[in-house]
């Protein structure tokens, strides 16, 4: 099935209904010309959300300008993600306090590195373990 195909698909399921539409990261206002056809407008409450960071594709209604997080909160975010309940281990405390810094207060790279860290951390568990036997 090609996009247009899928587009008209997806025109008819959603005609006469209400729905909510959630798109990540839009970065060309050429996308959304193309997408936009897709939605129908009959008016009953439809909504469609979408999050970009560059400000040329700032061309609807009404936007919310987001704030990015401050250095504090991406190392909080950071920390609540990779050690969960636990404490960060004071070793760790200064780099993990970097690496937080260097995500520019962008949410989704705390939570991309925090899931890299998560998943090495894992490895160095299991590897101490095998270590063990």
């Amino acid at each position: 099935m090609d996009g247009e195909s899928l587009g008209e698909d997806l025109y008819k399921s959603l005609k006469g209904s209400r729905y909510l539409i959630f798109m990540d990261d839009i970065w060309d206002i050429e996308v959304w010309d193309d997408l936009k056809r897709y939605f129908p407008d009959d008016r009953i409450g439809s909504r469609i959300l979408f999050t970009t960071r560059n400000k040329e594709v700032r061309f609807v209604d009404s936007h919310i300008e987001l704030p990015f997080l401050s250095k504090d909160e991406c190392w909080e975010l950071l920390r609540r993600k990779v050690f969960k309940d636990e404490n960060c281990p004071q070793q760790l405390l200064k780099i993990g306090k970097k690496i937080a810094a260097n995500c520019d207060g962008l949410p989704l790279a705390v939570v991309v590195i925090a899931g890299v860290l998560t998943n090495m951390r894992r490895q160095n568990t299991r590897g101490k373990k095998l270590q063990q036997i």
